[in-house]
């Protein structure tokens, strides 16, 4: 009886990981139709984008707003402006030290310069930078 209650055990044990497995293998050729059928349908609307920027005169220097592309890039006065380099926004500067020049958007951490200053019994509002 007991060996009979082995064999039962490692019937249904076999069992269960064929089929787990073959449920796997399912999955991941279902996995793999979806993949290629994304990276049809991404290279589908790739080609559509070129077509149309091809057919509208449209270049990358366009798409980036490059002034080598010929137009016009307008200054944004006091505005934020992604900066090229990191991705961040890049602010323009509220506060200057009078001696050192060094400046400070108002953003984040209070610099050490103007942090001393205002130790030292100075406002914030004497080192802001006058606008034109």
């Amino acid at each position: 009886m007991e060996a009979l209650t082995r064999c039962c055990i490692l019937w249904f044990m076999t069992t269960t990981y064929e089929t787990i497995m073959s449920k796997v293998r399912e999955l991941t050729r279902k996995a793999e139709q979806a993949k290629r059928a994304e990276q049809r349908r991404l290279s589908r609307g790739v080609e559509r984008v070129q077509r149309l920027m091809k057919q509208h005169g449209i270049s990358i220097a366009h798409l980036s707003g490059s002034s080598a592309a010929g137009g016009s890039k307008q200054k944004n006065a006091g505005k934020s402006t992604l900066s090229p380099n990191d991705g961040r926004l890049k602010v323009k500067p509220k506060y200057r030290h009078p001696k050192s020049k060094e400046t400070w958007s108002g953003r984040g951490k209070t610099p050490r310069w103007l942090a001393a200053e205002l130790k030292g019994g100075k406002r914030k509002e004497d080192f802001l930078i006058k606008s034109k």
